[in-house]
């Protein structure tokens, strides 16, 4: 079962595994370079920066506008979930960044063999 949305303090790591699942973020940076990957998500239309007055920490007020914004039943809500899925497709399309590196290097690890076996 996939979940509705996320809502954490987004760090890379979470960032990357939330936008592969194709849903809503809702962002709770709370040191410096979390606030850039906030401002990414809102950038990339795929969540809301929940906390943006109270950071680095939060109110209830403003986390539950921002569930709402990312959840409901608006047009921001519909807007932001459908570019999650669709970043989530693409990125499935392309591949995972993980497998496309190991592949690569596997790819690149026989190169050796093949030229000295096709000699």
């Amino acid at each position: 079962m996939r979940p509705l949305g996320i809502s954490s303090h987004l760090s890379k790591a979470t960032l990357l595994t939330v936008i592969s699942t194709g849903v809503p973020q809702v962002v709770l940076p709370v040191w410096v370079d979390l606030y850039d990957f906030a401002t990414r998500a809102e950038w990339l239309g795929i969540g809301i920066w929940g906390n943006k007055k109270a950071a680095p920490s939060w109110s209830s007020e403003e986390l539950s506008a921002s569930i709402l914004r990312t959840l409901g039943d608006g047009e921001e809500a519909t807007r932001i979930r459908k570019n999650a899925r669709d970043l989530a497709d693409f990125i499935e399309k392309k591949g995972v960044g993980r497998s496309l590196a190991a592949q690569e290097i596997a790819n690149l690890a026989r190169l050796p063999y093949l030229a000295e076996n096709e000699l």
